[in-house]
């Protein structure tokens, strides 16, 4: 949480003078008010000191004696306001006084707040002690954050407990004068309920804090206390790394569990106070900013809590679970990753590996399963085979529905039913080969490393393979990246025990860049792959865009095509947004072996209840018939009663072949409509959403909000361009220069 968030929520005043409250909790006021005869004004002066509760609630007799004499007080308002903005002071004390004295100077300082505000003194000096509380509660929040990105966790703890603290004093003060102001007539506490909603929530993430530096913690502790056989066996090496994973999930399951107790507690705190109007601007910014900050916050507080509770069932505790790994190239990219030309199957047994087979030629299943079945491929796979197969079933651009197919195709080619589906890619290894270094393979005779990984197992794989009858003889073109795999696993657990969390930061990128997926078959690890997102789900709401490219007999040239991707969102009138995009691939390659022209089939996914309206390639018109284009919608569960066709969750798809000859450009372009929708809170919002493919690298993408058309986009840049690695997404208010019929979503 960045500093800024909740600095605006008040509005400061530097030239308030005060004595910084102390850490208790109640508040001795002195209060001073003079006025000269010259001003016109018979002299005043009330100064005594008080003790301010929240027990103390003032009689309504002394609050009916406090309230006349304010009335007599604001007839010479003017000059009082005046007065104050020069001589006001506010002496800060520990005074005690009787409890009905006190209340009647309470009500008689607050009647006066509500008339002289923004100028009064109790305002000013109760705005400056919060101010002042929770800016120091940010400076420790953001000090613990920086900690825990160098994995200083019990610094960062610290930190965070000192947070907590200033945040729960700031906290207490604006609970304290919202208790009072409900005695007044005039005083209205949505302000301050909502500046103290935000303060609170605030408080509650800095507890959060607390407990994920402990969690971090004990992680970090289980892997220094990790015990590496000495064996050179690569399945005890990997399991001693799990076994010290899940040796303290207990302890750990239950500070994952705190910490969305906490988070979703601030969330709460904040959707309760999300449709009370509120005057200030300051505060109504902040309100929104800590609305659109906490969701990501749930979000990854629910995936460390499903993380926790299922890695037992994950890792094979209960049972054996067998995975089926798949080893996608994206330079051959499909809709999932890339083209799948090795596979292994990993069995966990007791949390620990316990077996784990590469298999390096996929042809080898599928040519025996040719022989016996026939399944029909989908277009436009069939343009080119006739016939579909367990390396072409990852075609869908659902990933839980590619990874099913795949595990369909493993099972009748001679496998077995698996209970997950793991998917990485080239830049996964190539990545992970930066964090282990380089990794020697004797028995073929060369050095791997992240530099040469793709290009030394290409030519080992294709070339050499295609080239030497004797490594065409074993079937097995891939049999340098068998006897590679072992030994990279090893250094994998020997880095882990080097360096403590160094493996989480690399993973942790490739889970976000898509490199890596998971999709499970059974419960619990369904439910660490729905809450971490580790399967890429499409939106089932709100307006959504990817774009999916599928290299077919392009050889290995999908890397060396470098995109754009233009969106025009324009409004068409109140309920409707026209959507343009404009894809523009330039292939940088060569016509040298494995690179070659770029033969794709390039596919835009969009939101369900979108209105599809044209597409063109190079400028020419591209028909919906299975020769140039195909447009397919798919319902991602039943169309409930009554459902307006804007609710239905789902995805559709519009494609044709894309085609861009080595040293050339080549544009398509796009045009559909989808509804204008609102957020939970009914609000006038547009939420979109740039998804990048599995696999691909990046998008040079460019987003401009059009505000021409009568709905106003409230962005700071409507412009948006920027070279995009992972996926990108808004949450902007609308305005609108007339009436705007609500499609309440």
């Amino acid at each position: 949480m960045e500093g800024k968030r909740l600095t605006d929520v008040f509005d400061q005043d530097q030239k308030t003078h005060v004595v910084p409250i102390s850490r208790e909790f109640s508040i001795p006021i002195t209060v001073e008010h003079q006025q000269n005869h010259h001003d016109g004004a018979d002299s005043i002066d009330n100064s005594t000191s008080l003790s301010v509760t929240d027990h103390e609630r003032p009689s309504q007799i002394l609050f009916d004696r406090a309230t006349r004499y304010a009335k007599t007080l604001s007839s010479r308002a003017e000059n009082l306001v005046h007065h104050h903005k020069k001589q006001r002071a506010i002496k800060v004390k520990r005074r005690s006084a009787g409890a009905a004295r006190a209340a009647v100077l309470v009500s008689f300082v607050l009647t006066v707040v509500q008339i002289f505000h923004p100028f009064a003194p109790l305002a000013d000096a109760t705005k400056a002690a919060t101010i002042r509380k929770v800016q120091a509660g940010l400076v420790e929040m953001h000090t613990g954050q920086q900690l825990l990105a160098t994995k200083q966790f019990e610094q960062a703890r610290q930190h965070f407990v000192l947070a907590a603290s200033d945040f729960q004093s700031g906290h207490t003060v604006l609970s304290s004068l919202g208790q009072t102001s409900r005695t007044l007539p005039y005083v209205a506490p949505d302000s301050v309920a909502v500046a103290d909603a935000l303060v609170e929530s605030a408080h509650n993430l800095a507890e959060a804090g607390i407990d994920a530096a402990e969690l971090l913690q004990n992680i970090s502790a289980s892997l220094n206390n990790l015990q590496v056989p000495s064996t050179t066996d690569p399945l005890q090496k990997v399991s001693s790394l799990l076994t010290a994973l899940i040796s303290n999930n207990q302890k750990n399951s239950d500070l994952a569990d705190s910490i969305l107790h906490y988070t979703d507690a601030a969330n709460q705190l904040i959707t309760a106070h999300a449709a009370e109007p509120v005057a200030n601007d300051q505060l109504e910014n902040a309100r929104l900013k800590m609305v659109d900050m906490l969701p990501p916050l749930i979000s990854a507080s629910t995936a460390l809590s499903a993380l926790f509770h299922n890695l037992p069932a994950l890792l094979g505790m209960d049972r054996n679970r067998r995975y089926l790994i798949l080893f996608q190239n994206n330079r051959e990219l499909r809709p999932m990753g890339g083209f799948i030309g090795s596979f292994a199957t990993m069995i966990l047994k007791k949390g620990g590996l316990d077996a784990f087979s590469i298999e390096t030629n996929i042809y080898k299943r599928d040519n025996t399963f040719d022989k016996a079945f026939e399944v029909t491929a989908p277009y436009p796979i069939s343009t080119i085979l006739p016939k579909w197969y367990m390396r072409d079933a990852n075609w869908d651009v659902d990933v839980s529905k590619s990874a099913a197919q795949v595990a369909w195709f493993f099972k009748q080619e001679g496998g077995t039913d698996v209970d997950g589906v793991i998917a990485i890619d080239t830049t996964f290894m190539e990545n992970f080969l930066k964090l282990t270094g380089p990794v020697e393979v004797p028995s073929q005779n060369i050095t791997v490393t992240d530099q040469n990984f793709a290009s030394a197992v290409q030519y080992k794989t294709e070339k050499e393979y295609l080239e030497n009858p004797e490594v065409n003889a074993l079937n097995e073109p891939k049999k340098v990246l068998a006897d590679m795999f072992p030994i990279f696993l090893q250094k994998i657990v020997l880095k882990v025990k080097e360096n403590p969390l160094s493996i989480s930061d690399v993973f942790g990128q490739m889970i976000a860049e898509k490199h890596f997926l998971f999709n499970s078959f059974f419960d619990a690890g369904s439910a660490i792959v729905n809450a971490s997102h580790l399967n890429n789900p499409l939106p089932a709401h709100g307006d959504f865009l990817m774009i999916s490219n599928a290299n077919l007999g392009g050889y290995k040239s999908s890397l060396n095509i470098v995109q754009k991707v233009d969106v025009e969102v324009t409004p068409t009138d109140h309920e409707t947004l026209l959507h343009t995009v404009v894809v523009t691939r330039s292939h940088t390659g060569s016509t040298a072996w494995p690179d070659g022209d770029n033969h794709n089939f390039t596919r835009i996914v969009i939101p369900y209840n979108s209105l599809y309206l044209s597409s063109k390639s190079n400028g020419t018109e591209a028909s919906l018939d299975n020769t140039q284009a195909q447009i397919q919608k798919v319902s991602l569960g039943d169309e409930p009663s009554g459902t307006k066709a804007q609710d239905i969750p789902g995805y559709q798809t519009i494609g044709h072949w894309f085609t861009t000859p080595v040293g050339q450009t080549r544009v398509a372009t796009f045009v559909y409509e989808t509804p204008l929708s609102f957020d939970i809170y009914g609000r006038e919002m547009y939420d979109f959403a740039y998804l990048k493919q599995p696999g691909w690298l990046s998008d040079n993408l460019t987003v401009n909000f059009d505000n021409s058309q009568g709905i106003e986009f409230n962005i700071a840049e409507p412009h948006f361009h920027q070279v995009r690695f992972v996926d990108a997404s808004w949450h902007i208010p609308l305005t609108h220069t007339s009436g705007l019929s609500k499609l309440l979503f």
